[in-house]
């Protein structure tokens, strides 16, 4: 009785901090928030998920095919998300070599001697 009123306020508690730091950290290309959005879909947000599709002992047939839905959703935006930092540390390492290169290039003279 209590447990399903209390799985679903840490879904919905969780849900707004989630879409929050995925659209942030998506926009702005930054890997803390995607990596924070990760983990919060990960953890609160499937597990929660699960338990209301599955363990859940009064259910309708329109919860069941959301929750159905927003699993599927949900590991979507995981494999999504993996994908999407996956390419941007890429990025970020390649910029940061750049910038080692252009730095080291700029310590020496037009001749080639070290200043």
């Amino acid at each position: 009785q209590v447990l399903t009123p209390l799985t679903f306020s840490v879904w919905a508690s969780s849900e707004g901090f989630r879409l929050w730091f995925g659209y942030t950290g998506n926009l702005q290309e930054k890997l803390p928030q995607l990596s924070v959005f990760m983990l919060l879909s990960l953890f609160p947000q499937l597990p929660c998920l699960i338990y209301l599709l599955h363990l859940q002992e009064l259910q309708l047939p329109f919860e069941r095919a959301m929750s159905a839905s927003l699993v599927v959703f949900v590991c979507f935006e995981l494999l999504i998300g993996y994908m999407t930092i996956k390419s941007l540390v890429k990025k970020q390492t390649q910029s940061y070599f750049q910038l080692l290169v252009e730095e080291e290039q700029d310590d020496f003279d037009e001749f080639g001697r070290k200043y």
